[in-house]
């Protein structure tokens, strides 16, 4: 007997067509993990129009901020508010604010100021000169305003998305090649949005400590997965962009006796930690010095994973609370990859770029300080790694940055301070582009 569909048990005997599945949409994460056994047409591609999309789409200025490319490789476009100078201007399609804001017209919320280009407002109907004032956006505040609906992460979409995730990830993991009936109700969860169980499936963790624990064993913007047994029945733990958390309750387990732990991470660039059942050994955690530490966290955040009592979605209040918290500390940190470096550095022009002390844009000023000491410190033939192990030594001991109002005050000194920034700012913008 060939492959079957995971969810329907067809295959090519039935004149079904399977196709591989993104376990995670490729919109919501740089990574690939792929299921082999899903049918194209009934569910491959159903479940994106189902609650894929949906997903997607709100979370749309998260997938830009951690540099998420979606459909033809471009950023995703997200709307924004813009507070200058007292007043407020709405933009739409929005893929960065150095590429929106003196690039096209906005109209204020009174409707009655515009701002642009000048050599675009000339052309506008109705112009006179007098009404003109010239405004250098170097040298003005701007506060970007972006409203992110966080009722996402309790909708019935993003459940169904985690539970699809959760099994797929499962069904791979096991190489199971067909759909077998003791996973009967997270398949028709996934399928329905309808729970048949007693038990909810897909539950929301709240507990602070675990939370922080999960979150602090990922990098910014991962996804971490992590399976184990509880009693007869398998859970699988998602930390969602390490912003929420999710305990998915897959059913019985397959075999007794069998260790299923399991653990895979998903950064946005490079390869992410996996570990398996291995990892429960005392000799095997002992022999391996380089991930001791992660691996004892691991098990003990496992261990804590057990014995927590899971929230449910009627009281997402606390859960919420959570994932404000984390959105907060999302928009002001900052993590070294090439994507992000190689981005500004495109997007902004470095030879002929003017610095005011007056802006306070921490995402501007740290990726800036990133380009400045690779200039100052490294040679051309320096990789990310370098600049990692200079950010190390000279901001954080921490590849997940927080930008404190110290730190931001410390970064722009050191940048303006300098008489040759611009010289070390043009030598690491061209290191940046070789990478």
């Amino acid at each position: 007997m060939g492959n079957c569909c995971i969810y329907c048990g067809r295959g090519e005997a039935d004149g079904i067509e399977l196709s591989e599945s993104d376990i995670i949409p490729d919109g919501l994460t740089n990574q690939t993990i792929k299921n082999k056994n899903v049918c194209r047409i009934d569910h491959n591609n159903k479940f994106s129009n189902m609650f894929e999309s949906k997903v997607i789409e709100e979370l749309a200025f998260i997938r830009n901020h951690l540099n998420i490319k979606g459909k033809g490789n471009k950023y995703p476009s997200y709307k924004a508010k813009y507070l200058i100078e007292d007043r407020t201007y709405s933009a739409k399609n929005v893929i960065s604010k150095s590429t929106t804001l003196g690039k096209k017209i906005f109209r204020d919320d009174t409707g009655r100021q515009l701002l642009g280009p000048i050599n675009q407002l000339i052309r506008m109907k109705n112009f006179h000169e007098d009404n003109i004032k010239c405004v250098d956006l170097n040298n003005i505040e701007i506060e970007e305003q972006v409203e992110i609906d966080i009722s996402i992460f309790y909708s019935i979409e993003i459940k169904r998305l985690m539970a699809k995730i959760a099994y797929e990830w499962h069904c791979k993991l096991e190489k199971i090649n067909t759909c077998l009936d003791i996973y009967s109700d997270i398949i028709q969860f996934i399928l329905t949005g309808i729970e048949e169980s007693e038990n909810e499936l897909v539950s929301l963790i709240t507990d602070e400590k675990v939370c922080l624990e999960i979150k602090e064993l990922s990098r910014l913007g991962s996804h971490l997965l992590i399976r184990n047994k509880i009693n007869d029945s398998l859970y699988v733990y998602i930390s969602f962009f390490g912003l929420a958390a999710y305990q998915i309750n897959l059913g019985n387990i397959l075999e007794q006796g069998k260790c299923y732990f399991f653990s895979q991470e998903l950064p946005l660039e490079g390869k992410g930690n996996v570990f398996d059942y291995k990892i429960f050994c005392f000799e095997n955690l002992m022999s391996d010095f380089q991930n001791f530490e992660y691996k004892t966290r691991l098990v003990m955040i496992t261990n804590k994973l057990a014995e927590m009592e899971s929230t449910k979605t009627s009281n997402h209040k606390k859960f919420l609370e959570s994932v404000k918290n984390n959105l907060f500390m999302l928009s002001f940190s900052s993590e070294l990859n090439v994507k992000e470096l190689k981005r500004f550095v495109h997007e902004f022009n470095i030879d002929g770029i003017k610095l005011k002390r007056s802006n306070k844009d921490t995402w501007f000023w740290f990726n800036l300080f990133c380009i400045y000491i690779c200039g100052k410190f490294l040679d051309e033939n320096a990789c990310l790694l370098d600049i990692r192990n200079l950010v190390y030594e000279k901001v954080s001991q921490t590849s997940n940055v927080d930008i404190t109002d110290e730190l931001f005050e410390s970064i722009k000194k050191q940048i303006l301070d300098d008489q040759d920034y611009l010289e070390w700012l043009r030598k690491g913008a061209n290191i940046v582009r070789g990478f």
